[in-house]
């Protein structure tokens, strides 16, 4: 995971860039953005059966050796 700190108007503006850009299955009210965004898990999380690993699923990549 990556935080990065910063001012409230800020992150406000990099939400609505991603929201913008990238299609996420998970907020369908605000996001109007096509490009697909995936993640990679390592096995340990991929296995914990929360709703990321329903999200992981959908990335063709599994590995690191798959980039």
């Amino acid at each position: 995971m990556t935080f990065t700190s910063m001012e409230n108007r800020l992150s406000k503006y990099y939400e609505q860039l991603f929201l913008d850009v990238y299609d996420f299955e998970l907020n369908n009210i605000e996001n109007s953005g096509a490009e697909h965004l995936f993640a990679v898990w390592d096995e340990e999380r991929h296995h914990l059966e929360t709703h990321l690993n329903e999200v992981s699923n959908l990335s063709k990549i599994q590995s690191f050796d798959d980039w």
